[in-house]
């Protein structure tokens, strides 16, 4: 009896950690396609330069929010001059 019990309490845990096995790789599947994008262009070192010179440049003129909202549309115009427009131009 308490064999049929070890055996049940064991193939639980066995079955719990399989759920949790799957629901990360599913969570970790869904994750890449989302910001695979993101990741492939924030990991690009010019987006790095161009936040760094922002930085350095106006650090002490602006706040935080301003300073973000500046960076932000530098580099996407700094993607939509080099990406986008290439791929235009390619086809």
């Amino acid at each position: 009896m308490s064999d049929n019990k070890n055996l049940t309490s064991n193939l639980k845990k066995v079955i719990k950690n399989v759920q949790e096995s799957v629901a990360l790789a599913i969570y970790k599947r869904r994750s890449n396609r989302i910001i695979k994008v993101l990741t492939d262009t924030i990991e690009n070192l010019e987006y790095v330069l161009i936040t760094f010179a922002l930085i350095i440049s106006y650090h002490n003129k602006m706040g935080y929010t301003a300073l973000a909202q500046i960076i932000g549309n530098n580099i996407i115009y700094y993607y939509y001059k080099n990406v986008i427009i290439r791929k235009s131009k390619k086809k």
